[in-house]
């Protein structure tokens, strides 16, 4: 290729990285418009899902709350506590991202079901109660 082309290749390519850069901004900013009210209107929801080892095995409940926002990185904190079918105790702090201005649990389908918050804080005095019985 003459150095000629050469050098015009690389113009249109950096104009080309220019433009895709430009428009990757305006989409991030609208996705963030549309991200940010609905992450603030998520805190203090509350999720069970009906969780198992798969097979026979016996289910039980695992329940979630958001409690945290990251409006920069358009992420959410939650608290989830269960107690399976064999007897493990997990209490985790996790972080989910939205993907494109959609919720971690709006994107999961049917998989966890929107609670009040009484029925998660009545789970959650339970689990202290047998927490605080098991460690006793």
């Amino acid at each position: 290729m003459e150095k000629k082309q050469e050098n015009k290749l690389n113009k249109l390519k950096a104009e080309v990285n220019e433009l895709n850069k430009q428009i990757s901004d305006i989409e991030y900013k609208e996705l963030k418009e549309v991200s940010i009210p609905e992450l603030r209107k998520s805190l203090g929801r509350c999720f069970k899902y009906h969780n198992t080892y798969g097979g026979e095995n016996k289910k039980w409940w695992l329940y979630k709350k958001i409690i945290g926002l990251d409006e920069k990185n358009m992420s959410y904190t939650t608290i989830e506590f269960q107690e399976t079918s064999m007897g493990l105790i997990e209490i985790k702090n996790e972080q989910h991202y939205n993907f494109q201005g959609k919720s971690y649990f709006d994107n999961q389908g049917t998989w966890y079901t929107e609670i009040k918050p009484s029925e998660y804080e009545k789970a959650k005095r339970l689990m202290i109660k047998r927490l605080e019985k098991l460690l006793n």
